[in-house]
């Protein structure tokens, strides 16, 4: 084979650590012991303290650590510090219009309402969270990502691009 025909995937795949030890017999907890099996680079990332929560969000939301450290706090305890479910956090909050910019008066910022964002009951299952972003997907979508599915741990690029053509 030459270099041209080998094909690199970057394949993500987040779990909190608690989320296999409190479901050791979960279908998610068997798929993640099952991916050590191949040939894969781990990478373990540890999660982020109250200051390293505050840090992220500061930093994405343009505004001073001091501003954002209440909205930091709740979303430390939704996320248990898990950096790729605050950011999921972070976007669902802005899609759904619990976190917006605000362009009225001097205070050009992002806003929220911290009682709102406080009482709203995010799933605190990373896996749950990805499952009801994935349902907002168009339906020809999540119909080829289904399709997909069935076909195992590797699907080749040409069915892909069938998958892809139709819909």
């Amino acid at each position: 084979q030459s270099s041209k025909d080998n094909k690199t995937v970057f394949f993500l795949f987040c779990i909190r650590d608690n989320d296999c030890q409190h479901s050791p017999d979960s279908t998610v907890n068997s798929w993640y012991q099952s991916i050590f099996e191949m040939p894969l680079k781990h990478i373990t990332l540890a999660n982020l303290s109250e200051d390293g929560v505050n840090a992220m969000v500061s930093d994405t939301l343009c505004l001073f650590p001091r501003l954002t450290r209440p909205l930091s706090r709740v979303l430390h305890r939704k996320a248990l510090g898990n950096p790729f479910f605050v950011w999921q956090t972070l976007k669902v909050l802005q899609k759904e219009g619990y976190l917006y910019h605000s362009l009225r008066g001097t205070m050009r910022r992002w806003m929220w309402d911290m009682d709102k964002i406080s009482d709203l009951r995010i799933s605190e299952n990373v896996l749950f969270l990805l499952m009801s972003e994935m349902n907002k997907l168009p339906s020809d979508m999540r119909m080829g990502l289904e399709v997909a599915s069935c076909m195992g741990a590797n699907v080749s690029m040409i069915v892909v691009g069938i998958l892809s053509s139709h819909l």
